[in-house]
């Protein structure tokens, strides 16, 4: 049977607390329960029985890089979303370690211990929600962004073609420009009208829908075709 991993990082920074002059917690979390409560039960109940869907969450801030939901097949879970408390937030946002603990996630269960491809394994998605502000750690996120280039010698084929797409929480002009670094789309996608990167605010039910339907099940459609 094939099986994917969806992952959601989460930036759980001081820049994504709710305030006078943002919701970013708020948003994120409606997000969030859009995500586990609403679409993937209905991506459950029309993928292909030959497809096992996995989702983990992971939360990061300098403070704390935890997974909020480890790796657990999406059918344990469906309809199941605890909101992440506002006073949770704090520390800059870690994004880059983030990143890199989702590349050695992916590099055990497409690899394995032994580095053996699993011939089942379908290539991972990642979807980014952040601000885009205050990017700090170790590795940095341009540093985590260099794993997906051939020439360097830290490079991570999972995340290469791994589909990846961020969210803009309220993010400024710059932030957004950060945050664009991260997507990567097939270009099947980008004709069927798909982008890479999403302010917050263009996102309805329908749309968000949409937009993981096609990140998460058209891989799976092209093993079938």
């Amino acid at each position: 049977m094939k099986n994917k991993t969806f992952y959601i990082l989460l930036d759980t920074s001081s820049s994504m607390q709710d305030s006078e002059k943002h919701s970013r917690a708020t948003i994120a979390n409606k997000l969030l329960s859009q995500i586990v409560v609403d679409i993937l039960p209905k991506i459950f109940e029309e993928k292909d029985s030959e497809l096992e869907l996995f989702l983990a969450v992971l939360a990061f801030s300098t403070e704390k890089i935890e997974w909020y939901i480890p790796i657990t097949n999406i059918e344990s879970l469906l309809g199941n979303w605890v909101d992440i408390d506002n006073n949770i937030f704090g520390g800059d946002a870690s994004t880059g370690e983030a990143i890199k603990i989702a590349i050695d996630d992916m590099n055990i269960n497409l690899y394995g211990l032994y580095g053996e491809k699993d011939p089942d394994a379908i290539e991972s998605t990642i979807l980014l929600l952040s601000a885009g502000e205050s990017f700090v750690g170790n590795p940095s996120y341009e540093e985590a962004l260099q794993y997906n280039n051939k020439e360097n010698p830290n490079y991570y084929p999972p995340f290469r073609y791994s589909t990846r797409v961020a969210i803009g929480i309220q993010a400024d002009e710059k932030g957004k420009e950060e945050l664009k670094k991260f997507g990567r789309i097939s270009s099947l996608l980008i004709d069927s009208g798909f982008k890479s990167y999403y302010d917050s605010d263009e996102l309805d039910a329908q749309t968000l829908f949409d937009i993981l339907d096609a990140i998460l099940l058209y891989r799976f459609k092209m093993f079938l075709g």
